[in-house]
């Protein structure tokens, strides 16, 4: 796994027969990329997922948080020192409600936004962020699929414009082509 081209490395890891030896040398190897590789594959033994949930990079760290079915590691993900990686897991939709309650309360906007993205979340927690403090978690909880229509109707009423606007849904953008719309 030294090999200096990426697309040798990258073959290794592709390969069905990268078991658990391989796995590991990946995971002492000292490209990020192949290593950052290996967190989005599927198949890895719960050493590999060990080793990768401290290793030194937070991408790497990141990628196994949104990938990883392991609840044990997803809660040590959860509670990781680098805002990317809280972020990585805010995305998991494995995470527990407890674990969604501390997310939602993070100091960093950069993982509450993720929080409002992908996962459903308690009423509390939809009070709590529908009014949180940076506009860009308002912002991203407008634009979510999975806002339910009461908090989406609050956010219609969200002090900043570009909230708003996007509050309002796809439907009332002019510059949006209507899929129902016959063109030819």
């Amino acid at each position: 796994m030294n090999d200096p081209l990426f697309p040798v490395r990258s073959a290794v890891i592709e390969n069905t027969a990268c078991d658990e030896d391989v796995q590991l040398a990946i995971c002492r190897s000292p490209y990020k990329d192949s290593r950052y590789q290996l967190a989005q594959g599927e198949n890895l033994s719960a050493k590999t997922i060990a080793c990768l949930s401290v290793d030194p990079s937070p991408e790497v760290r990141e990628t196994l948080a949104i990938q990883t079915t392991d609840p044990g590691t997803l809660a040590l993900l959860v509670a990781d020192a680098s805002p990317r990686v809280r972020a990585g897991a805010a995305f998991n939709s494995l995470t527990t409600a407890d674990q969604r309650r501390a997310l939602a309360r993070d100091s960093k906007s950069v993982v509450r936004g993720a929080l409002v993205q992908t996962v459903t979340l308690d009423e509390e927690d939809l009070q709590l962020l529908v009014r949180d403090r940076a506009v860009e978690v308002r912002w991203w909880m407008a634009c979510s699929l999975v806002t339910p229509p009461h908090i989406r109707e609050i956010l219609r009423s969200d002090p900043d414009p570009t909230v708003r606007l996007q509050a309002e849904g796809p439907a009332k953008h002019k510059w949006q082509v209507d899929p129902t719309d016959d063109l030819h």
